[in-house]
């Protein structure tokens, strides 16, 4: 005999509180009487003896139920010397595990964790459980452990992910596990909807038994497999989404694809995908503002298939696997340049151009007002002279007028001839200077001689447009600055007749934000670590709320936040430097939306599962039982003293 918990024999201490108190029995009140004879006719001797051994008995047997329980908590075994076990049970918490095709269950998990339960009641004396997760990584839960609450414990805490089935961590570790340990049974708990050849490859003795949960004739699933934005192909500062969808299913079915930007419904596409099929949809709406970008599929239920479809266990307009229904993009919010304009005129028609243009917020101040500092992002100096001290924004300095440069450096042009112009800037996209009639320009040679730069400090310039005489246009970078030359007055070209002259003052604004204007990211794979660049953020920790509203806090290292916990799919959020910032998690994994099975179960020839043949009997349950019925005996006579 063994006993599993000898420290429950501590219960045995409880007996000399009993012995001391059966000792100290409560003394009887002692009253002073005339004779006895009454009460000795009333009260026959025997039955005095009768009551005072029923006393001991009742004492006695309390004792005999707390050397009972002290037994039972112990928990005895009759050891036979059958072999002990290591049992491994890998259970799949892959995306897939969560189809619903398994009848009289929530999913193919739940109907996996009933069977690794019922195995695990199997447990003998002596037995140990090995729980590993199988999903994009392998995770030991329970490390060989004896105590079958513990194990039920770890299987009772698992839950399917949204990540993908990653073979190889789980089969590098079972290799590790069959060279330390002789004999051990692996059970795998799986949908088998992945290639195991990998695990054939290991050939451990004896062969893993795979318990599969899922319908063979149930594939009926439609999944979203890539779903990524980009920016407009007719306007690089608005986007557009492509889908993929492709059909599962052994038969042809017909999904509508919504569309929602933070919840507001903005297009709805029609999809018949036959057997297999995959469809690839372009977004065609320009998106112009910021948001969460959702694409869903709506199942369309076939009427002329309903009759049909009951014969194979099918459910007519419902999918199997709801995880790939959804996916997410975000779409950076459009930035809003602020421009300072400071012209001579006090209504100019460049203030009308900036004030049409919805990614600008514009202001006008006088000339005399030009030499203070202001909070924006650029500067327009049209028909104004410079001041002594430029500012850090990006500078527009159209129609020159400097105190500061050589007479050399702005000579005068005549009805100028435009040569060419750079159509690889991104300050001529979508503009043609073909014809343009200009009554005189200025030519300037140097952007550092007009700017009064510092030599040691050269602006980096670029010809945009010229005349058979000398540049017309130019750009220079001056570090982060960025400045745009216009050595004309437009009002003295045919230039705002043009659609091409306020294309030229959007141009030259996307230009200037190009370095700060946020950029596309692509959607992260269920289970990849996500690196967010936090360089300018004085805060230490990086708060990020998941999908479910838990908040998670990433310590910031080296000017970057590195966040793992990316274990379910949808839309990350957090604050950075005072901007509400998201990023998304997508399944848009066709080997995983695939969810039919790829093998079948192969479980071993049907054993014993007594206790007898796994190493033991549990005694602990009869002797619980003779402590119930010892208890039903202890009132009957503590009842009976009273009564009688």
């Amino acid at each position: 005999m063994t006993l599993l918990y000898s420290q429950g024999l501590y219960l045995l201490l409880l007996l000399l509180p009993l012995i001391i108190l059966f000792m100290l029995r409560m003394p009887r009140k002692r009253l002073d009487i005339a004779t006895t004879a009454i009460w000795e006719r009333i009260i026959p001797d025997a039955a005095r003896q009768r009551r005072r051994l029923r006393t001991i008995l009742s004492y006695v047997l309390q004792a005999l139920l707390l050397i009972l329980a002290a037994w039972a908590c112990a928990r005895p075994y009759l050891s036979k010397g059958a072999e002990k076990r290591n049992l491994v049970l890998v259970m799949d918490c892959s995306a897939s595990m969560q189809a619903t095709d398994v009848k009289g269950t929530e999913n193919r998990f739940e109907a996996a964790r009933t069977a690794a339960l019922e195995l695990v009641k199997e447990m003998g004396l002596g037995d140990r459980a090995l729980v590993i997760r199988l999903a994009h990584t392998a995770d030991i839960l329970a490390n060989f452990e004896p105590d079958p609450v513990v194990v039920r414990r770890a299987l009772a805490n698992l839950s399917p992910l949204d990540t993908r089935t990653n073979i190889a961590p789980v089969a590098n570790l079972l290799s590790e596990v069959a060279r330390g340990f002789d004999g051990v049974e692996i059970h795998f708990f799986t949908d088998a909807a992945f290639d195991r050849t990998r695990l054939d490859e290991l050939e451990i003795e004896p062969a893993p038994q795979y318990h599969v949960y899922s319908d063979e004739n149930a594939t009926l699933n439609i999944g979203i497999t890539q779903f990524r934005t980009r920016t407009n192909l007719d306007s690089d500062r608005d986007f557009e989404g492509i889908v993929a969808v492709k059909n599962f299913d052994n038969q042809p079915h017909k999904v509508n694809v919504l569309f929602h930007l933070d919840d507001v419904f903005v297009e709805e596409q029609s999809l018949e995908l036959a057997a297999g099929e995959e469809k690839l949809h372009v977004f065609s709406k320009t998106l112009y503002g910021g948001g969460l970008l959702k694409a869903e599929l709506e199942f369309v239920k076939d009427e002329n298939a309903a009759g049909a479809a009951a014969s194979d266990g099918r459910i007519e307009g419902a999918d199997r696997f709801a995880l790939d229904d959804v996916a997410w993009e975000v779409i950076p919010m459009p930035m809003i340049s602020k421009v300072l304009l400071f012209s001579q005129e006090k209504r100019s028609f460049l203030e009308s151009v900036l004030s049409a243009n919805t990614n600008i917020r514009a202001y006008r101040l006088d000339e005399a007002k030009s030499a203070g500092d202001y909070d924006v992002d650029a500067v327009i100096y049209y028909d104004t002279p410079l001041p002594e001290a430029l500012p850090d924004s990006h500078i527009v300095y159209i129609n020159p007028k400097s105190r500061k440069a050589p007479k050399a450096l702005l000579e005068r042009i005549e009805t100028p001839l435009v040569k060419g112009w750079n159509r690889n800037h991104p300050l001529m996209n979508y503009i043609s200077l073909d014809n343009l009639l200009l009554a005189r320009a200025w030519r300037v040679n140097s952007l550092d001689s007009l700017l009064g730069v510092p030599s040691d400090h050269r602006i980096a310039q670029t010809v945009i447009a010229e005349s058979t005489s000398g540049p017309l246009i130019l750009a220079g970078e001056h570090g982060r600055q960025k400045i745009v030359f216009m050595g004309f007055d437009p009002r003295e070209s045919d230039l705002p007749f043009r659609v091409a002259f306020p294309v030229l003052v959007s141009n030259a604004v996307l230009w200037f934000q190009e370095d700060e204007k946020p950029k596309l990211t692509a959607p992260v794979k269920p289970g990849e670590p996500h690196t967010i660049e936090v360089s300018q953020s004085s805060t230490k920790e990086l708060a990020i709320k998941d999908p479910s509203g838990n908040e998670h806090q990433v310590e910031i290292f080296d000017g970057r936040a590195v966040f793992i916990a990316t274990g379910k799919c949808g839309a990350y959020q957090y604050e950075l430097n005072g901007r509400k910032e998201s990023f998304t998690v997508n399944l848009s994994d066709a080997t995983e939306s695939s969810i039919s099975p790829l093998f079948e179960g192969e479980t071993a020839d049907e054993k014993e599962t007594t206790q007898e043949q796994h190493g033991g009997k549990k005694i602990w349950p009869y002797l619980a039982s003779l402590l119930l019925c010892g208890l039903v005996i202890e009132s009957f006579l503590f009842h009976r003293r009273i009564l009688f």
